[in-house]
Parts: C-alpha cells; sequence; structure tokens
C-alpha cells in the first residue's frame, strides 16, 4: 500500500494520477491518501479518487487563467510584465478584467 499526505503530492496532471494509481493497483498494491480519505482498494475509494483528481486538475487550471488575467492587466497598465511583488498592491483588483 502507498500512502500520501495529499492526492496532489503523487502527480500534477490526471492523467498521471490515473496511470501511477493503476500501476499500483497492477502489481497488487492499493493507494491511500491521508487527507482526502480516499482508498483505492474499494470501488467507492477509486471513485472518489478520480472525482478529487479532476477537481485538483480544474483548481490549477482556474489558477492558471487567473495568473494570465493579472500578466495581462499589469502589461496594459504599465507596459510591462507583472513584477513580483506588482508594484501597486490594490491595482490589479481594480481592474475590470482582474
Amino acid at each position: 500500500m502507498l500512502i500520501v499526505w495529499r492526492l496532489d503530492r503523487l502527480g500534477r496532471s490526471l492523467p498521471h494520477l490515473i496511470e501511477v494509481i493503476r500501476d499500483i493497483g497492477n502489481k497488487g498494491a492499493g493507494f491511500r491518501s491521508l487527507s482526502e480519505s480516499i482508498d483505492t482498494t474499494t470501488a467507492g475509494g477509486r471513485l472518489v479518487f478520480h472525482m478529487m483528481g479532476a477537481l485538483a486538475e480544474f483548481e490549477r487550471a482556474l489558477i492558471g487563467e487567473a495568473d494570465a488575467r493579472r500578466d495581462r492587466c499589469c502589461k496594459d497598465a504599465w507596459g510591462l510584465p507583472r513584477p513580483s511583488p506588482c508594484p501597486k498592491p490594490g491595482a490589479a483588483r481594480s481592474c475590470a478584467r482582474c
């Protein structure tokens, strides 16, 4: 049995997670995530695994889209890529596109 603290510690994309879990299962072992209470030795655990993996991938995509929006907003406002940290901390929130 492979035990991890969080599901996102095992892989960075849903296809990769599914492949790793499938490989573990093919070798006769199970997978357990402590934070999400996922245990792939049961049918319900496998269902929860796939649902949580899809939600984690969706969340990463949303964060990437928000970062891209902030980058465009800063570039429009100052003509430069967004520095880290942004020189005008409330500016991005006041922009209608951010």
